[in-house]
């Protein structure tokens, strides 16, 4: 826009004061660029608009065909880079410092490691930090931080390597006295106590006093600041057209970096030149114009949708998902397939969940609820990190305890454990910062390890009466120490949201000097709230975390769709993964046959006869004759009506308890009459 208004305010100049010269309209895909006071050509690709007097670069256009679609907005001067990537001696002073006067400060950065990142440096990624002031933001000890000077407070997010070719988002943010982290979808927070020093520039690669040994060595892919929501620095890795010089510009100051240091300046990842590319599957764009300095957009299919064609041209390429399976998310290149046991509705297509995903239970049966004192089983319950339950026990108080943990990790990250861990004792099983399954019962030398951690369903067993550990079938030798005097928590330790893993958890035990003292499973309670629930102890756990845990699927029948049993009903019913329905109660007084097989609508139910130890079993209705009368003691008649097609009565059938039997109509054969139509029937 500063474009704009300078060759505005320059023709209009011109035109009332009488200037010498005059500034000549610019003609076709020429625009006027007002540092250089002259009409120039729009950058490579964006001759789409060729109308006359363009003032401003943004008006610069490029058509792209339909299917593909401008990714990487284009920077005037400049072609974009996928990012900067330091040896450790090259960083870049921005000149950039921080209004004093604002409220809330917040940065958002993507950066990636050029190889995997030692877990016992203390690495830089940028800051403006000062002998007393300041702040950085960086990696230590596998972890993201970020470091007040004034207070000496490190924040430290989630443990996990930084490995070589990974690229990470992570976030920080000033406000209220607080400072808060967050890497991925995990956040931190802890008082910060002032000190961001509005005086000192914000540098890059580096804390600000350029510490060589723990610059970051790694890639920058962009950086974002902001102050009281306001986007107030953007900078981009980019290639000056013309002079080939790489560094960083700054789209908000219209300012170029290059190398601060004395080093060999900064490696260049690939060019992301402002060309029309492949729209990507799962999503679709007809032909489209963009402007220049702007990214262009592209629709996506929707859920229950997808879409395998990396140009698609139009939401037609969408395509439902086929019976099945299923799609949750949005821009999908292909669909899930439904689980083992829910593929019996083939030809419904374009489902949304994995509750349209169906299993048939057959008439007189039922899918019924695993329940245990009023809460509602679940296979498991989930956490994303912020989740946890907190037992109250402290581990120091047990007695040769034994610790039995059920848990599937859904991400492997280092540190993430359940248990108890306090003055460097612990009694935990996990995964260490190492990236590796452990168990620990005492201090850092009662460590037993289990090889590389992965995303499979396990069950650690921590016996302190045996000395071993075991991990399913493999059991070693454990040292046992000292135990904490912290309290024990499932989904993490002494519940520090900042250990918190993201993980499934299907059950926990804890035995004290041969005791059960828990005994817990998922459950949903009766205002449909996700924990565990202690079988000894009759007590829910909700999360303690910051948000509630998420829910499993229910835990269904062991053996899925069950007999009704006798006295109960329920039609052929299809149901959704995880889902259950409820059997029919036939009338007070009525019953149905053995185990209420095939019984499927309420006039199934009828009367149980014992007739000389065998039952009869009779519905209760009067059809029209010939029929059998049966009638009881306590002067209730049941008629039975007879069937002139297939020889049978067809109501009565006899059970002895297992086996059913249906009862012929010997009537038939002597020329009685037809039960529907009440002409005689001669055989």
């Amino acid at each position: 826009m500063r474009r704009f208004f300078s060759a505005i305010l320059v023709l209009v100049l011109s035109a009332r004061f009488g200037v010498a010269w005059a500034v000549d309209t610019c003609t076709g895909t020429d625009f006027y660029d007002d540092e250089l006071e002259a009409c120039t050509p729009c950058p490579n690709g964006y001759d789409y608009n060729d109308d006359d007097g363009k003032t401003d670069v943004s008006q610069c256009q490029i058509q792209c065909a339909a299917g593909t679609y401008i990714r990487d907005a284009g920077v005037y001067g400049y072609i974009r880079l996928e990012y900067l990537e330091s040896n450790g001696d090259a960083y870049i002073n921005t000149g950039f410092k921080h209004n004093p006067a604002a409220g809330t400060i917040r940065g958002e950065i993507r950066v990636g490691a050029s190889h995997d990142m030692p877990s016992n440096k203390n690495i830089n990624i940028l800051g403006n930090q000062t002998g007393s002031a300041g702040y950085s933001v960086g990696w230590a000890e596998n972890q993201f931080k970020v470091w007040v000077e004034t207070t000496h407070a490190r924040l430290r997010g989630p443990d996990h390597p930084l490995v070589q070719d990974g690229v990470y988002d992570i976030s920080y943010e000033f406000k209220n006295g607080e400072q808060y982290l967050t890497d991925g979808e995990e956040t931190v927070h802890m008082p910060h106590g002032g000190g961001l020093a509005p005086d000192k520039p914000i540098y890059l690669f580096d804390n600000g006093i350029q510490e060589m040994d723990y610059n970051f060595v790694g890639r920058i892919y962009w950086v974002r600041i902001y102050e009281d929501d306001v986007l107030v620095a953007n900078f981009l890795p980019v290639r000056k057209i013309g002079t080939d010089d790489v560094g960083i510009y700054d789209t908000v100051s219209g300012k170029f970096f290059v190398d601060s240091g004395n080093g060999n300046g900064f490696i260049s990842g690939n060019d992301l030149s402002a060309v029309c590319v492949d729209v990507g599957a799962g999503y679709y764009v007809g032909s489209s114009v963009t402007n220049f300095g702007s990214e262009g957009e592209r629709e996506a299919c929707g859920p229950g949708t997808y879409s395998n064609n990396p140009r698609a041209t139009s939401i037609a390429t969408c395509q439902p998902c086929p019976g099945a399976t299923y799609n949750d998310v949005e821009g999908a290149a292909a669909c899930t397939p439904c689980p083992e046991g829910y593929t019996q509705d083939t030809t419904t297509t374009g489902n949304t969940q994995k509750s349209d995903c169906k299993t048939v239970c057959p008439a007189g049966t039922y899918m019924a609820a695993n329940m245990i004192d009023g809460h509602t089983k679940l296979e498991y319950i989930e956490t994303t990190g912020k989740q946890w339950v907190n037992t109250g026990i402290i581990a120091a108080n047990l007695v040769n305890p034994i610790m039995e943990f059920t848990v599937q990790y859904t991400k492997v990250e280092n540190g993430k454990q359940t248990g108890a861990k306090k003055n460097n004792l612990d009694f935990k099983v996990g995964i260490s910062n190492g990236g590796i399954f452990l168990c620990q019962a005492g201090g850092a030398n009662t460590e037993t390890r289990f090889g590389t951690a992965d995303t499979a369903k396990h069950t650690f067993i921590l016996d302190t009466v045996a000395g071993t550990c075991s991990l399913d079938d493999d059991t070693r030798t454990l040292a046992v120490g000292d135990l904490t005097n912290g309290p024990i928590s499932i989904g993490t330790v002494n519940s520090q949201s900042g250990n918190a893993g993201k993980q499934r958890i299907y059950s926990y035990r804890l035995i004290s000097n041969g005791q059960t003292l828990l005994d817990m499973v998922p459950v949903r309670n009766s205002s449909n709230v996700a924990g565990l629930y202690d079988k000894i102890g009759h007590r829910f756990y909700p999360s303690n975390g910051t948000e509630p845990f998420v829910e499993g699927s229910l835990f269904t029948s062991s053996s899925g769709c069950i007999d009704v049993e006798p006295g109960y009903w329920s039609p052929e019913t299809y149901l959704g993964y995880g889902q259950t329905n409820e059997r029919n109660q036939c009338p007070i007084g009525t019953t149905t046959v053995g185990y209420g097989h095939g019984a499927d609508e309420a006039t199934d139910c009828g009367q149980k006869l014992n007739i000389a130890g065998t039952y009869i079993y009779s519905k209760s209705s009067k059809p029209t004759t010939p029929s059998l009368n049966i009638m009881m003691d306590s002067g209730t008649t049941f008629y039975i009506g007879a069937s002139s097609t297939n020889h049978t009565l067809s109501k009565l059938h006899l059970s002895d308890g297992t086996t059913q039997y249906t009862a012929y109509d010997d009537s038939l054969l002597f020329g009685e009459r037809d039960f529907t139509t009440g002409a005689r029937i001669t055989q």
